[in-house]
């Protein structure tokens, strides 16, 4: 399977609730700003060109008090293998 990428923007003072996910996810904020929490639950906050990514069956959730955009990607493989500079 290819890895699946779609957008998303969520208005101010909403939230996505918390939900697993099936396959390894990498959530891209680019413009915006919010937040975003992971099996732990404490919320991360996330500026434009930040991410979050969750392993498959780890509950989520992302929320934002004054809008964002952000690209998700799904995949069955770790899309990382290295941590970034």
């Amino acid at each position: 399977m290819s890895p699946s990428t779609s957008s998303g923007w969520l208005r101010a003072a909403r939230s996505a609730g918390r939900h697993p996910t099936r396959l390894w996810q990498l959530f891209l904020v680019v413009p915006g700003s919010g937040w975003a929490s992971g099996g732990d639950d404490r919320r991360r906050v996330l500026a434009t060109g930040e991410a979050a990514l969750w392993e498959p069956g780890e509950e989520h959730a992302s929320g934002t008090p004054d809008g964002l955009t952000a690209v998700v990607v799904q995949c069955r493989v770790v899309p990382l293998t290295e941590e970034a500079p």
